[in-house]
């Protein structure tokens, strides 16, 4: 007779039991579904690199466009120095292609000159003749690239700097810039900042023994107000 009862009150127990886990499974949250598997999806490629402007130059272009592996190790800290004491460095025996001399080709230096002459190269640079204050027959060379024309210079971060420094140096002159070289007609004074740069010698005006030039070119100051007179003669 106890084991009805008994049997009874499992059942009930076993249902109540069943109940509460169908209401439980009823308000649980779904499952996020599993992920697919296989190999990941190939990543986007990079952006390709547009290159800007047209071929200038070629012998160690980078080097001169500040666009080259080493270019950042040049100095931000500005060294006063003269043409003479430039001039008188010794020359390198060799030129690497695409990496600086040192310690010359990872220093900025500020000069004060005399302005002699200046012109635009076939490579688009601006060429300065520069002289020795002290002794005008010590001569050497600056340049400023054309950001807005040549491959390496227009890509350069320093291609702002660039054009303010052209632009700096043409304004006394009215913004002429010929292939003719332009030499001065009056003595003017000019404070030149740049990066040192050893040349190739190939007949240039205003060579300096060693091949020394400050190329590029960062900034250009005069020592008065123009307009200064400049006259067509090779």
């Amino acid at each position: 007779m106890w084991r009805r009862p008994i049997l009874v009150l499992l059942l009930a127990l076993t249902g109540t039991g069943l109940a509460l886990a169908v209401n439980t499974c009823a308000h649980r949250a779904p499952e996020a579904p599993t992920p697919a598997t296989g190999p990941a999806p190939a990543s986007s490629p990079p952006p390709a690199v547009v290159a800007c402007g047209q071929h200038c130059g070629t012998e160690r272009w980078a080097v001169k466009t500040l666009s080259d592996d080493d270019a950042s190790d040049v100095s931000s800290t500005v060294q006063d120095t003269t043409v003479a004491a430039l001039t008188a460095l010794p020359e390198p025996t060799s030129r690497p292609e695409a990496a600086r001399i040192r310690s010359t080709e990872v220093t900025t230096f500020r000069v004060r000159a005399r302005l002699l002459a200046y012109k635009r190269e076939a490579d688009e640079d601006v060429h300065l003749v520069l002289a020795d204050e002290q002794d005008p027959d010590v001569q050497m060379i600056a340049e400023i690239p054309n950001p807005d024309v040549c491959q390496l210079a227009c890509s350069s971060r320093f291609a702002d700097t660039f054009r303010q420094a052209r632009a700096a140096l043409l304004a006394p002159f009215g913004g002429h810039l010929t292939t003719c070289t332009r030499w001065l007609e009056d003595d003017v004074r000019v404070v030149l900042t740049g990066v040192g740069f050893f040349d190739f010698p190939h007949r240039q005006t205003g060579l300096a023994p060693n091949a020394i030039e400050l190329h590029p070119v960062l900034a250009v100051e005069f020592d008065k107000a123009g307009p200064f007179r400049a006259a067509c003669r090779e």
